[in-house]
């Protein structure tokens, strides 16, 4: 055979498919791609590091706390040894004390807590008591943080009614961590529980918790748009409301808060707002009770604790403009909750 006839049989069997001399190239290949895919997850973890810092010490309105995650900073203006916005804590002669335990939607200087202490300043019963509202709302905290607030720090008001205010996202243990410049984001164990995925990864790195963010949020997505599942259950921070587990352990919660209570002498109430999402006319007429189940899980267990429980629901129905953002209440939203909450308290006798 010639040289020539050689080359060419040598040449074409390194042509054929699944010959040894492609196997090396398909293996570099794969290798730069694999390559590559660590770079970018390498780059991508840094970039979240440097670029979105987990939280620290010195935070803008909080400081860290071991039990609570976070209480609002004791040594900012304003806030008192309680870790709460609020006066020092004195007690003056024949006063009756309020503890309203809450989130951000007590916060405020403009909130129904504050609101209904002036609404008590203003009545014209010579023989009325003066009554002392004590806010103790916190942006972010959930059932579990406000119970743990009180038994840590509240009782030491001494108040002769706690108040518990409800939002339908208090079902977690703690919802939100704060980050160095102050704002509150969902903690990683509740997009975990959210995505159905080992909170191990969120905690492990930022690059894989935010595909996952991103994919569970397009998932919740289509799904509303085939018409498959309710907006507030495609909500990372409520959803859990409209879950059966959830309930067993607000109950736990509020069985330990109302045993806290009476032990000394005072008296627990709830009050429970609704979510923006749930005044929806087409949700309301279409299913009710599946809409209204977390009022109706609540109410139940306030009724067999002997809780006495008011549901603003109706203030809110048919005006959503007065929950502009699902789940703050405006100026006129607060004073209406405040005027039936004063209602409330004189008709169940509580103060």
């Amino acid at each position: 055979m010639s040289s020539k006839t050689e080359w060419k049989v040598k040449e074409t069997s390194r042509n054929i498919p699944g010959s040894k001399g492609r196997v090396p190239t398909i293996v570099a290949r794969l290798g730069l791609i694999l390559w590559g895919v660590c770079l970018a997850f390498l780059i991508g973890e840094l970039a979240f590091w440097i670029f979105d810092a987990p939280a620290t010490p010195d935070q803008i309105w909080t400081e860290p706390h071991s039990q609570l995650g976070y209480i609002l900073n004791r040594s900012r203006r304003g806030i008192n040894s309680l870790g709460i916005r609020e006066r020092p804590v004195t007690r003056k002669q024949g006063e009756k004390r309020i503890l309203v335990l809450g989130d951000s939607i007590s916060f405020g200087n403009h909130s129904f807590p504050r609101l209904l202490e002036r609404r008590f300043e203003i009545r014209t019963d010579p023989q009325s008591v003066t009554v002392e509202v004590f806010n103790a709302g916190i942006p972010g905290y959930t059932t579990y943080q406000e119970v743990t607030w009180y038994e840590l720090f509240g009782h030491q008001i001494e108040p002769d009614l706690v108040l518990l205010q409800f939002c339908l996202n208090d079902t977690y243990l703690i919802l939100s961590t704060v980050d160095k410049d102050g704002r509150l984001h969902a903690t990683p164990d509740v997009w975990a529980h959210f995505a159905g995925v080992d909170p191990a990864w969120f905690r492990a790195s930022r690059v894989v918790a935010f595909v996952i963010k991103g994919l569970t949020v397009v998932k919740a997505n289509v799904a509303l748009f085939f018409g498959t599942r309710y907006s507030f259950e495609a909500k990372v921070d409520f959803y859990r409301a409209w879950e059966d587990d959830a309930w067993v352990e607000i109950q736990n919660l509020l069985e330990r808060l109302h045993n806290r209570v009476n032990h000394t002498g005072g008296k627990l109430a709830i009050v429970v707002f609704p979510y923006g999402q749930q005044l929806r006319p087409e949700y309301l007429d279409k299913d009710p009770d599946r809409v209204l189940m977390p009022q109706r899980k609540l109410r139940e267990i306030a009724n067999r604790l002997r809780i006495p429980l008011l549901d603003v629901f109706e203030i809110f129905r048919g005006r959503r403009d007065l929950l502009p953002d699902d789940i703050h209440p405006t100026a006129q939203g607060h004073a209406l909750v405040a005027e039936e909450v004063y209602r409330f308290l004189q008709r169940e006798a509580l103060i």
